[in-house]
């Protein structure tokens, strides 16, 4: 009853506000948490958020609550760009000793035992195991496990996105680069002729789809 009291009288998520944006409120929070000894009722205690918001400030008050007790914070970057881009050598100049990198397309190659050369995902059994680890690797430094820096290359906007809005010591950089310099950059590679073309146009329509999805970089 007291949550939606206290959002009737505040509809809208305070931080959300506070950062020129107006979205409902779906919880009341406490701004210290009960565990760390706030107030349940006080009002100057409650505040109205959405649900992203929500979660980014759980997610903060948790990593802080791992950190006293021993763990990694659980920084990271994204890296998002079309094929032949230049992510991994971007991610190559400023990961630190003990980051821990994460490439889907070379963890793939690398668990068919093969040099990557950018063959399709034909696997569905390496890919359903792909799944499983992916997902175990975000788990994992989530929950302050991995030390280092996280350096999460993708191809896709989508994910970049949700990554991004997920967790709160995400930054996200994306890797630009002209049509031109992405075929130079692919035929460098000495593909056969047909995986070159497809390699090539598949490398387009990421690129446009990055530019529709209109995500900006932040500063390294």
């Amino acid at each position: 009853l007291q949550s939606v009291n206290e959002r009737e009288r505040e509809p809208l998520c305070r931080m959300c506000k506070a950062a020129g944006r107006l979205t409902e409120a779906v919880c009341i929070d406490h701004k210290i948490p009960l565990a760390e000894g706030g107030s349940m009722h006080d009002p100057e205690n409650l505040q109205p958020l959405c649900a992203v918001c929500h979660r980014k400030k759980s997610a903060i008050e948790g990593r802080e609550r791992q950190a006293e007790r021993g763990r990694f914070p659980s920084e990271g970057t994204v890296v998002l760009g079309a094929p032949a881009s230049g992510k991994t050598t971007l991610v190559n100049a400023h990961k630190a000793e003990g980051d821990f990198v994460w490439d889907h397309d070379r963890v793939l190659a690398a668990m068919r035992g093969r040099d990557w050369n950018g063959e399709p995902d034909g696997d569905t059994g390496a890919l359903a195991f792909m799944v499983r680890l992916r997902r175990s690797v975000l788990e994992a430094w989530r929950d302050g496990w991995i030390p280092g820096r996280l350096w999460w290359i993708t191809t896709n906007a989508d994910e970049a996105r949700a990554l991004r809005d997920e967790f709160p010591r995400v930054r996200l950089i994306v890797v630009r680069a002209s049509l031109d310099d992405l075929a130079k950059r692919i035929e460098a590679r000495r593909l056969p002729r047909e995986r070159m073309v497809d390699m090539l146009g598949a490398a387009r329509n990421i690129a446009a789809s990055i530019e529709a999805a209109g995500l900006s970089s932040e500063a390294l």
